[in-house]
């Protein structure tokens, strides 16, 4: 009586494809299982062995079958993958929408910001350390009418430089 691959692929842990193969190297299911193991130990040298397995018995067997997933299931782990592909989209959509943004002009990095920031105040810094040292001697001796122009056509300056200082951002 021949075996067939399905008893001889369980027996050795491999797939029906690989008994099949054997048999064209030169395997005879007809023969014993001592001689089809004398037979797989000389053609399976230098090759990782898998030990035999000893067959099933009814006993050990299990008493109940896997269960195959239900729709249910199948529907939920979908739907699971779905919202994960659906994360990973919107996610690439705000990516290239920073990225579109940025090329508009819309966006600057916080460090350019900090640098135009810091130039700006640096010479808004400047125009008052100006105010403070000329008015004094513009200012000595003149009446509060005579002042308020002076006062007022420097603050304009100092506002201009401003302006144009934030004008860059």
């Amino acid at each position: 009586m021949a075996y067939s691959h399905k008893q001889i692929a369980e027996r050795y842990g491999v797939s029906r494809g690989a008994v099949q193969g054997w048999e064209k190297r030169g395997l005879n299911r007809g023969w014993s299982w001592e001689k089809i193991e004398e037979w797989r130990a000389v053609h399976s040298a230098g090759r990782v062995v898998i030990p035999p397995q000893k067959p099933a018995t009814p006993e050990a067997a299990p008493t109940q079958k896997q269960e195959k997933p239900t729709a249910e299931v199948v529907i939920s782990q979908a739907a699971g993958f779905q919202e994960t592909r659906t994360a990973k989209l919107r996610k690439e959509i705000e990516r290239l929408d920073l990225i579109i943004k940025r090329e508009k002009g819309e966006l600057v990095l916080a460090a350019e910001m900090r640098e135009l920031g810091t130039r700006v105040v640096s010479v808004w810094c400047s125009e008052l350390d100006a105010l403070v040292g000329d008015l004094p001697g513009q200012l000595a001796g003149l009446t509060e009418a005579e002042i308020q122009p002076k006062l007022k056509s420097r603050i304009e300056l100092l506002k201009a430089n401003a302006r144009e200082g934030f004008a860059g951002l």
